[in-house]
């Protein structure tokens, strides 16, 4: 593939009309993905485009090393597991394999929810330091999405706290009322956090009782998903 294009090579190569491929490479250069060459009228992809690349082939990755365990989690508790890669202070659903109960979480593949009130936000979140943390939240109205739900940023690092002890982050109708939610960060090879698994389920079904079986399967198999990306403690 060349390094550099006209606009008139563009439009010939994409067979698209000449102001639509000069309004895609002004929207481009824009958002930093294209530059034009200095004293030119010649366009190259900037680095952007090759970090966008690594961002989508690190999903996938992930994606491919989750799939399996999700799925024997799946069958072993019978209810739903969610993959989630963190988003400033959201959580996105990746991937998930989901329970058979008429009664569940239903956060679709894709939907954002707030990272400090989900199990594996706050497992992400304990990965970080306090100052991170209060970076991260600077100017963040919080804003309780049930009675039970983190209220400030005193509460929040009591939270985080917790989780870094234990282990693993949990919440009790802190997201949705009715539910209960248990995650576990997921490292790379370079120690660094790129996902969070979870097991979420009805508070009548997850219960007090189930909670060290479910928690034994759910880091164990986060775990495992960190082996396969390659991470070992060591590099931590």
């Amino acid at each position: 593939m060349r390094d550099e294009w006209e606009l008139s090579e563009l439009v010939q190569f994409t067979e698209l009309p000449k102001t639509t491929v000069h309004r895609m490479l002004l929207n481009m250069q824009k958002l930093g993905y294209v530059d034009q060459i200095p004293g030119s009228r010649r366009y190259t992809a900037t680095t952007k485009i090759f970090e966008l690349g690594c961002a989508v082939i690190k999903k996938k990755s992930v994606l491919r090393a989750a799939k399996p365990i999700m799925e024997e989690i799946l069958s072993r508790t019978k209810e739903t597991v969610n993959l989630s890669v963190p988003d400033g202070i959201h959580m996105i659903v990746l991937d998930k394999a989901e329970s058979d109960y008429a009664l569940k979480e239903d956060t679709p593949l894709g939907g954002r929810y707030l990272g400090y009130c989900s199990g594996t936000g706050k497992a992400v979140l304990a990965q970080m330091t306090n100052e991170e943390i209060f970076n991260l939240f600077t100017n963040h109205k919080f804003e309780p999405q049930t009675p039970n739900s983190i209220s400030g940023m005193k509460e929040l690092l009591k939270h985080v706290e917790q989780t870094r002890i234990q282990g693993y982050g949990i919440e009790t109708e802190e997201y949705a009322l009715g539910l209960r939610c248990i995650g576990a960060a997921i490292f790379n090879h370079e120690g660094k956090v790129i996902a969070g698994l979870s097991i979420t389920a009805p508070c009548v079904r997850f219960t007090d009782e189930k909670l060290p079986e479910m928690v034994e399967i759910l880091t164990n198999g986060a775990a495992d998903i960190s082996s396969r990306m390659g991470y070992c403690r060591k590099n931590r």
